[in-house]
């Protein structure tokens, strides 16, 4: 078994509606996923800083449907945070982007409006 190395591998400042996020891309050794974080504000000794561990939802997230929570869930987070002043959200991969996944939950979309 190999040692565990997870390497931050670029970021950048985002502007959003809620003040300016720092967005890094992490991945590790261990396998081939990669991670998201997206943070505001000093974080380094802080105490009760916010933090949301976040399934990533292409529906959900990038295309605002309503047939999930999971973009207001994203976008409430960040309003907390700014209103903090620091906090950070963790995004992972998650199967609701997986190829089989998008097929069969645009599929029900069409038969739900047809």
């Amino acid at each position: 078994m190999s040692n565990l190395s997870v390497n931050r591998a670029v970021s950048a400042r985002i502007p959003t509606e809620y003040g300016e996020f720092e967005l890094a891309y992490y991945n590790n050794t261990q396998d081939d996923k990669e991670h998201l974080a997206f943070c505001m504000g000093d974080l380094s000794g802080g105490e009760n800083i916010l933090v949301r561990l976040h399934s990533e939802c292409l529906t959900g997230d990038i295309f605002g449907s309503l047939r999930c929570d999971c973009g207001e869930q994203l976008d409430r987070s960040m309003q907390l945070i700014a209103e903090e002043g620091q906090g950070l959200i963790v995004s992972f991969p998650s199967c609701a982007n997986s190829a089989q996944y998008i097929v069969t939950n645009v599929t029900v979309y069409f038969v739900y409006i047809s």
